[in-house]
């Protein structure tokens, strides 16, 4: 049975943590691609109300961090003891702090299609900037 990802249609974000995983280790997978029009419709059958969503032999597990670290964990990627595991999980959370700083007014999929002002590129870049070195440390 293949795995199932549930997500919104063309647009990335927090599901990228997962297609990331799953490709780095040829792990067989299925997009469920959620066109944005049909969301308020399809909303209340998902868990919690919200995407990303896996689906796997009629099981479903939500949350982007629990199905990236599902993932994480399948493919040997969590350290080879409690610290590394920390520091992998740290790595983690800081490119989730990343995510979170540029997702106000869209920032992620404005600088995607190249619509963002000089100033929101500017900030983008000191966000991107911090991340980098945040990493850097791993």
């Amino acid at each position: 049975m293949v795995y199932k990802v549930h997500y919104f249609e063309n647009l990335g974000g927090r599901v990228e943590f997962t297609k990331v995983l799953l490709e780095y280790g040829k792990i067989p997978y299925e997009m469920v691609n959620i066109p944005a029009a049909e969301w308020p419709k399809l909303k209340s059958t998902y868990p919690e109300g919200h995407v990303p969503v896996l689906e796997y032999e009629g099981k479903f597990l939500t949350q982007s961090l629990s199905i990236a670290q599902y993932f994480a964990k399948k493919l040997n990627l969590l350290g080879k003891n409690d610290w590394e595991e920390a520091q992998a999980y740290s790595f983690v959370l800081s490119i989730e702090d990343t995510i979170s700083a540029l997702k106000p007014n869209s920032r992620i999929m404005k600088i995607v299609k190249g619509e963002t002002t000089p100033e929101e590129e500017e900030e983008a870049t000191k966000i991107l900037d911090k991340a980098t070195k945040t990493q850097d440390i791993f």
